[in-house]
């Protein structure tokens, strides 16, 4: 952990506190990359990613903002609690808009200033495996570049987010959306979250970013072969207590049970059938549910790299 600079963006002044969101810089040389964690407050697997990562030596210079959300960690809430809303869906931001814009903008801000971006994510209250994603816009060099950052970790999923389909629309207003279409290669990592992640999936999460520092401006390539899977989701009908029976990476037909609920005061059992064919991306661990609750997110393959 030698030779980190902790520098901060001034946000602005709330009441009598000024807000800062502190940021780490580790070397000098090219590639200049951008590690963001914790833009939804309770994703906070990526904290422990960070902190391995920065041990390391790194091929490049590292800009890195452990908490994107402050409060959100602090509340524990998904959004930005002062202003209720999703960072990751309120880029390029706002230089004098609310809160949330405020922040978003001075992240882009930052974005613009690198090489590539790579945004750490976790799914909270789910079962899942590492994965790997990215929007699907931008030209042909720049796509090159997010693909072969995306093998250099070798996730169990790739996950093409088409702004263009129905199911994928929520997603607009991303950091990776709109910094790609700046020309600056961006993927974001989902991965189980704190309580979930084994040591191996920390592991291999640590040594694909360092190793996405060493390679990005080497000209080797990855010769093996991976699936793109879009998402396709699965919503509750009911409340109850949701128990699962499939888990990350099986494969399902449709109408497969996925899991059941025990749907109150009687107990009564009721089970969860899969809308679609494919494979368990990720599936709620044991949770009381309600009402729209996601259950299950469905990979469906559209295409190879």
């Amino acid at each position: 952990m030698k030779n980190i600079q902790i520098k901060k963006l001034s946000i602005g002044k709330l009441g009598v506190i000024d807000l800062n969101l502190p940021y780490l810089v580790i070397g000098k040389r090219k590639p200049r990359g951008l590690i963001l964690g914790l833009q939804h407050g309770g994703e906070t697997s990526s904290l422990e990613i960070i902190s391995k990562f920065i041990e390391n030596k790194v091929n490049g210079q590292a800009i890195i903002v452990p908490t994107v959300n402050p409060f959100g960690l602090l509340f524990g809430t998904r959004n930005e609690p002062l202003d209720g809303k999703d960072l990751n869906r309120n880029y390029p931001g706002k230089e004098n808009g609310d809160l949330a814009q405020r922040i978003c903008s001075k992240i882009f801000s930052l974005a613009k200033s690198c090489d590539f971006v790579i945004d750490l994510h976790s799914f909270s209250n789910r079962l899942t495996k590492i994965v790997c994603g990215f929007t699907e816009i931008g030209d042909g060099k720049i796509k090159e570049k997010i693909l072969k950052m995306i093998k250099v970790i070798n996730p169990d999923f790739i996950w093409k987010i088409n702004l263009k389909d129905k199911n994928d629309r929520r997603f607009c207003g991303t950091l990776d959306e709109v910094i790609i279409k700046s020309r600056i290669p961006a993927i974001f990592i989902e991965m189980p979250n704190l309580q979930f992640i084994s040591e191996i999936q920390t592991k291999k999460v640590v040594e694909g970013l360092i190793n996405i520092f060493k390679k990005f401006n080497q000209k080797t390539q990855i010769k093996k072969d991976f699936s793109i899977l879009s998402a396709q989701y699965i919503f509750a009908d009911q409340s109850g207590l949701f128990i699962p029976k499939v888990f990350p990476k099986e494969e399902i037909k449709i109408s497969a049970t996925i899991g059941e609920v025990l749907v109150l005061p009687d107990f009564k059992k009721i089970k969860i059938k899969s809308l679609y064919s494919g494979v368990i991306i990720s599936i709620l661990s044991k949770s009381f549910i309600r009402l729209g609750t996601k259950l299950a997110s469905i990979g469906k393959m559209v295409g190879n790299i």
